[in-house]
């Protein structure tokens, strides 16, 4: 349970740190907004945006293969559906129904 979340998580902290980064007036008082301003701080907002969106797609990818092997699961119940045509035999794959042998000619032993 706590794999599916994980990256979720880790994606919420990061952008937390991207927005302190890029805009701290935000979320810190205006002292320390002043200490973190800066290309540099915008710069590493920015990288910390990149891990938010690498967070993102591996939560998502991982809730999709959660996903995915819920439906295979082999222990799945299986339903047939009935709208399909029943079953219909051909004859000629008959197999257990036994051979017609062809008469034997009969001229070859009168004469």
């Amino acid at each position: 349970m706590f794999r599916r979340y994980y990256n979720l998580v880790l994606m919420v902290i990061w952008l937390g740190i991207a927005v302190a980064l890029i805009k701290p007036e935000w979320v810190m008082p205006e002292k320390a907004a002043q200490k973190f301003g800066g290309p540099q701080s915008v710069l590493a907002g920015c990288l910390a945006l990149v891990f938010v969106l690498y967070n993102g797609v591996r939560w998502w990818s991982f809730r999709m293969l959660y996903r995915n092997r819920q439906r295979a699961s082999p222990f799945r119940v299986r339903t047939i559906e009935e709208s399909e045509s029943p079953y219909e035999r051909n004859p000629e794959l008959d197999f257990f129904k036994p051979v017609e042998s062809e008469a034997p000619k009969n001229d070859d032993a009168r004469s």
